[in-house]
């Protein structure tokens, strides 16, 4: 159980997730409908690994919450994001190019001065950073996960699931919705409207890009995540159109 150490201050939750996980959208539904205080970086990167050793340790009272988002469409999307983002890395000549390339990630918001990953593929740094978090052990009692598919498809189930978990109160009894806008980071990280970095529905994978995914994703990553080996079938899969089946139920 999670419940019992929040604070009686406006208590914090931490967020983290890769790179277009929905990270923005989760603090968005938070700070709109609960009295907390979302943490997306105080104490480490919210997009990148989680370190062995922290000098200034995440506090006991601060709940965990990790979105993830189904691998296929992590690739679409991270391609469309390096692509107006990262415009000084090659993502290749074409998204078919990008799935198999190695995926150099950073934190540009302080002038590229703090470390970089390098990993084989998008693929593999989905892996690597949920393998990370899963066998944190010392934060398994207030870490959860809750996946993207899930917050859009119910997000008042999904939020009030949550929040029933870590404790956090409610501002209105209204029902929890996305909002009407994306919702994304501006230089200072405050939410803005970011239309311009909506997957581009024009992006198509094939069906062997599909299964060059399916075969890098790590087995046992994805199986304590709750997602399944089946995806859909469907060759020249747009982000529109890729749906992982994966079980619809909310974080225990």
């Amino acid at each position: 159980m999670i419940n019992g150490f929040l604070a009686k201050r406006t208590p914090k939750v931490m967020v983290a997730g890769t790179f277009r996980s929905g990270t923005n959208l989760l603090k968005h539904l938070f700070s709109e409908n609960y009295r907390t205080d979302v943490v997306f970086s105080r104490w480490f990167w919210k997009h990148g690994l989680p370190p062995t050793q922290i000098k200034k340790p995440i506090p006991d009272r601060v709940p965990i919450v990790v979105i993830t988002k189904n691998p296929i469409a992590l690739n679409i999307s991270l391609y469309r994001f390096w692509q107006i983002r990262r415009p000084e890395l090659s993502v290749g000549r074409s998204i078919s190019e990008f799935v198999r390339k190695p995926l150099i990630v950073y934190d540009n918001s302080n002038k590229c001065r703090d470390p970089q990953y390098i990993f084989t593929t998008p693929t593999d740094y989905w892996n690597q950073f949920h393998h990370a978090w899963i066998y944190w052990k010392d934060v398994d009692d207030r870490r959860l996960f809750v996946s993207y598919e899930d917050l859009v498809r119910d997000p008042d189930a999904v939020m009030r699931s949550i929040a029933a978990r870590i404790g956090l109160e409610r501002k209105s009894d209204s029902a929890i919705s996305l909002p009407e806008k994306p919702v994304g980071p501006t230089r200072d990280g405050s939410p803005t409207s970011l239309g311009e970095l909506r997957d581009n529905p024009t992006e198509l994978l094939t069906e062997a890009d599909v299964r060059t995914i399916k075969d890098l994703v790590n087995e046992d990553v994805e199986r304590r995540l709750g997602y399944t080996r089946v995806y859909s079938p469907c060759p020249n899969l747009s982000v529109k159109q890729v749906r992982c089946a994966k079980r619809v139920t909310y974080p225990r």
